[in-house]
């Protein structure tokens, strides 16, 4: 880690995140993996009947975490071996963890490997399948104490890129975001109330764990968000796909992405609102094909992402 700035933790391998004075670094996303000072788990016990106390978490989870946020659960669910031992390998200590019973010698590594001490339990498919009411096909399945509500202005402190999401209502795109947003160096996203909950078990799942390491924040409104940002003294990109906004490659090279900036992304159908777009610096576009309109919006994110840390030198 380098040195304090702002009273802040930074990491060389992303320059982008930084942990805010205060809070605990095992909280925040780290390049390397920590290990934790605990004792390897016991061997795994095996659940059989939908009614056992100790995989309560995992039990209907069709209904439990909705798409809107939930900021009245106490745990998230995360999805697969890649965002399970993601998570675990950036600090976050798992409640338990359960496998199906041909995903046990996974999950045992998994736990071996970086000295977890949470409970494992295997499962038989038809029975996992009665517990969390759908059929898991990647076998691993592990809960995590839910983390407490950031502030908008706490997350966007001494980082040099963030997104703002507005009315993208997709968990999977949310997903992606997050995922793109870590690859690129982005440092925090916001979410509008029309957003899923980032912590939203398919959000985790196609974020491979980043929808749970990157710092996010909810905002009232897009807005909201475009505020606070300018009170960071970020400048906000909008991404629109109107033809007279500048082509992505020449607001690279104009200075656009300049740090500190503030990316705004909108949903396919509607886009950016008009007040957003009001409140811009700079309106970008991704040049298309004739017949082609725009990308997925999480497509959208990486181009553009893509052009600002290239320009910047944030990646390598």
């Amino acid at each position: 880690m380098e040195p304090r700035r702002n009273g802040e933790l930074r990491f060389p391998g992303n320059p982008g995140w930084a942990i805010p004075a205060g809070q605990n670094p095992v909280e925040a996303p780290t390049p390397t993996t920590r290990r934790q000072n605990v004792r390897v788990s016991h061997s795994p016990a095996s659940v059989t009947s939908v009614d056992d106390q100790a995989v309560s978490d995992y039990r209907d989870l069709r209904s439990l975490g909705s798409r809107q946020a939930d900021q009245s659960a106490d745990h998230f669910i995360a999805e697969g071996p890649i965002a399970v031992q993601r998570l675990i390998e950036h600090g976050r200590r798992p409640r338990s963890i359960l496998a199906l019973t041909n995903k046990g010698a996974r999950a045992r590594e998994i736990t071996t490997s970086l000295e977890v001490t949470a409970p494992v339990h295997t499962i038989k498919p038809d029975l996992l399948e009665d517990l969390t009411g759908f059929d898991l096909h990647r076998g691993l399945l592990a809960s995590f104490d839910r983390p407490a509500p950031t502030s908008p202005g706490r997350i966007l402190e001494g980082i040099r890129g963030a997104v703002l999401v507005e009315q993208v209502t997709d968990p999977e795109n949310i997903g992606a975001i997050f995922r793109t947003a870590a690859a690129l160096g982005l440092g925090a996203v916001m979410l509008d109330q029309r957003c899923p909950d980032p912590l939203y078990r398919r959000c985790v799942r196609v974020s491979q764990g980043w929808s749970a390491l990157v710092p996010n924040a909810r905002v009232d409104s897009a807005a909201e968000g475009v505020r606070e940002a300018a009170i960071g003294g970020f400048r906000t990109v909008a991404l629109t796909p109107h033809p007279r906004a500048m082509i992505v490659d020449e607001a690279a090279g104009s200075g656009a992405f300049d740090d500190p900036f503030l990316l705004v992304l909108g949903a396919e159908a509607p886009g950016i609102s008009r007040q957003v777009l009001e409140q811009a610096d700079v309106r970008i576009r991704i040049p298309m094909s004739p017949g082609v309109d725009s990308l997925n919006v999480a497509s959208s994110l990486a181009v553009v992402a893509a052009f600002a840390a290239a320009s910047q030198g944030w990646t390598s």
